[in-house]
């Protein structure tokens, strides 16, 4: 065997194990997971159909579908479940107002204000929803993972720093 050969074969041996690394964290996976900070009202809007998308100053511009885990904020403090959303509609204040023929819960002003400072919006197109018969508390998810902080926002589940997190929540239904 040449110097040349062997080479290839350990580059071809590299390359399976990162593509088999790949698949074990999900990062080809087609459908993204996030964990998304919302109010209790808007949560309840979009269990009850009410709300058909979810409004956002920022959010990934991701490709497909993605899960998102929805915690409610204090006082509630609880994931109180999960919705499936198609690619973001991202653009203009008025392009997210011309989405609001379906929606029963925002209203033309409040949604101005949400976003009156943002260069573009998003909107997540709500596809499926699954209310959690029992929500999972912050003081439970602490205990089970010490360093668990809500996001701000959102944020990204699919990487190796919150794969437990996410394995718990997929498995917790």
């Amino acid at each position: 065997m040449t110097r040349k050969s062997f080479i290839g074969i350990i580059v071809l041996i590299i390359y399976r194990e990162y593509l088999i690394k790949m698949f074990q964290e999900n990062l080809f996976k087609e459908e993204k997971n996030y964990i998304m900070s919302i109010k209790e009202g808007s949560a309840n809007a979009i269990f009850n159909n009410l709300k058909p998308h979810e409004f956002r100053r920022r959010f990934d511009s991701y490709q497909g579908k993605a899960r998102i885990f929805l915690y409610v904020t204090k006082p509630t403090a609880k994931i109180m479940g999960e919705i499936i959303c198609e690619t973001p509609i991202i653009g203009s204040i008025d392009k997210m107002i011309e989405l609001l023929s379906e929606n029963k819960y925002d209203t033309e002003n409040t949604l101005r204000n949400y976003l009156s400072n943002s260069k573009e919006s998003f909107a997540l197109p709500i596809i499926s929803t699954c209310r959690y018969e029992n929500s999972i508390p912050l003081s439970e998810m602490r205990n089970l993972f010490p360093n668990f902080f809500p996001p701000m926002s959102s944020q990204r589940l699919d990487s190796e720093k919150y794969k437990n997190i996410l394995e718990f929540l997929l498995n917790r239904k």
